[in-house]
């Protein structure tokens, strides 16, 4: 690295969770920066990108890449691992490859301490760091696939309420108002009515749709689905 080489801040969101602003990403890390008499080489922010993106294919991570193969970059500084890597393996993989670049990994939030990996004990707290956060992780998805199986035999929604039925406390319940207009429509289509005609039908009787909007040939088929009964 030259001896112009700085420190470059990540900020990241993604579409699911906003919880933590790009600002107070950026003025976080640039805070650290100022602390530890670094230079910003420059804020680098990957807006609405899951964290399941690999790190080298993010717009705004590809540019500080390139700015560490130019030598402009040293180190990069982040709020929390999260804003970097989803997986132990991915994080050991490419914090590995930066120190043979010569370039450290900050993370400024851990209970108020920072981590810098271009120490032998940083370096082992980011690998136990990356190994928990998976672990906890992996704890989430098996709890939320166990409760949804659960709902399921309980019969119980977990998606979309699908016409012709209500939502009770979890539980699917018939509404014989949109019973009946489902009756209707499989009656005409048993006559040989194509969907246009069963929605032009539909919207000659004054039949409302759940959102007001007119019938059309979808929506008349996606209301007559067997497939959207109650689980039995």
């Amino acid at each position: 690295m030259t001896s112009g080489a700085a420190i470059a801040v990540y900020a990241r969101t993604s579409t699911a969770e906003q919880s933590v602003s790009l600002d107070e990403q950026a003025r976080a890390c640039c805070a650290y920066a100022r602390a530890r008499g670094r230079a910003v080489a420059g804020v680098y922010v990957d807006e609405a990108v899951s964290g399941s993106t690999p790190f080298a294919t993010r717009p705004a991570a590809a540019a500080i890449l390139a700015a560490v193969s130019e030598g402009r970059v040293d180190g990069i500084v982040a709020v929390r691992l999260d804003r970097l890597f989803r997986s132990a393996s991915d994080c050991l993989t490419a914090v590995t490859a930066w120190e043979r670049r010569g370039l450290a990994l900050h993370l400024v939030e851990l209970g108020g301490q920072s981590v810098d990996t271009s120490s032998a004990t940083g370096r082992l707290f980011v690998s136990m760091l990356a190994s928990f956060a998976e672990f906890e992780r992996n704890l989430i998805r098996d709890r939320t696939r166990s409760a949804l199986r659960e709902l399921k035999h309980q019969r119980r929604r977990t998606g979309t309420v699908p016409y012709g039925f209500r939502s009770f406390d979890g539980a699917l319940c018939a509404d014989e108002a949109e019973q009946s207009t489902v009756t209707r429509a499989r009656q005409w289509r048993a006559r040989g009515w194509t969907w246009e005609q069963v929605a032009d039908g539909l919207n000659a009787a004054g039949v409302p749709r759940r959102n007001g909007r007119p019938w059309h040939r979808k929506a008349a088929q996606r209301c007559t689905d067997k497939r959207e009964e109650p689980p039995r």
